[in-house]
């Protein structure tokens, strides 16, 4: 129960920020919360049949939601660097090479590789595999 109260709560503030919100954004967010929404009932479809809820030999409900799953991922996925970008986590935060906002993936890469302490040496089980050669 306070699992689903939790995420009550979680849509109920998603969806009064998106009254307020300029009108410009409206959409994305509603598929947004649509998608969240959709995301959280997936795993409890059974509860649905199981309550009564819904009829398992008649109703479509658990196709519907994994549609709407699917087609919200497909429509959303074109969103998904403005959405991220929306937060603006700094580099530093994502620890990553590849997120680094300079553009500089591949001067970057060199660079964690030359800069990473024993990048350059042999593995500690190299004397162990190199003893071990075939006699093939």
């Amino acid at each position: 129960a306070e699992y689903m109260g939790i995420h009550c709560v979680v849509m109920d503030t998603f969806l009064k920020h998106i009254e307020i919100t300029d009108d410009d954004l409206k959409p994305v967010l509603w598929k947004l919360c649509t998608l969240y929404g959709l995301w959280i009932l997936e795993p409890h479809i059974s509860c649905f049949f199981e309550g009564g809820y819904a009829n398992p030999a008649i109703s479509k409900l658990a196709d519907h939601i994994r549609n709407g799953i699917l087609e919200l991922c497909k429509v959303l996925k074109d969103e998904a660097v403005s959405l991220v970008e929306v937060f603006a986590p700094p580099d530093y935060v994502l620890n990553s090479v590849l997120a680094s906002t300079d553009g500089n993936i591949y001067h970057n890469i060199y660079k964690q590789i030359v800069e990473r302490p024993h990048s350059f040496d042999q593995p500690p089980w190299w004397n162990e595999f190199y003893s071990k050669q075939s006699k093939l």
